[in-house]
């Protein structure tokens, strides 16, 4: 089946990758995965989901430059995404890179991944260290 799909794999992911904003990660998007439209460009969530995506792809297609992209979106995600609210840091709902964030109360990431050991493994690093990241 895997190579049946192999032609529509690799065309979804050209027309994914290159979206990437200048090798930073991030990967600028119109809407929400619920079809919401955004006011900025870098969707929290989203990008959650294309490093799950390109992960699980980078060991299924045997192709480790899928899990360097993959390890970029992880970086990115707690480079741009933080923000400061009422003295707690939050990944912001969406972010334009440069500053400006917004929150959305009570951001469903259960709906992204749903199984908590997808959450575990790229929150890891936050949850060992919690602070260390900026």
């Amino acid at each position: 089946m895997l190579s049946r799909l192999q032609d529509s794999i690799e065309a979804s992911l050209q027309g994914l990758l290159v979206r990437e904003e200048d090798g930073s990660g991030l990967f600028a998007t119109e809407e929400s995965p619920a079809d919401d439209a955004l006011p900025l460009p870098y969707h929290f969530s989203s990008h959650v989901l294309m490093w799950y995506t390109l992960r699980r792809l980078a060991a299924l297609l045997q192709r480790p430059e899928l899990q360097i992209v993959a390890d970029g979106i992880h970086a990115a995600v707690y480079r741009y995404f933080p923000t400061t609210f009422e003295g707690n840091t939050l990944f912001s709902y969406v972010t334009d890179a440069h500053g400006k964030h917004l929150l959305k109360k009570a951001i469903e990431i259960n709906s992204v991944l749903p199984h908590e050991e997808e959450l575990a493994a790229f929150f890891a690093d936050e949850i060992r260290s919690p602070g260390t990241r900026t």
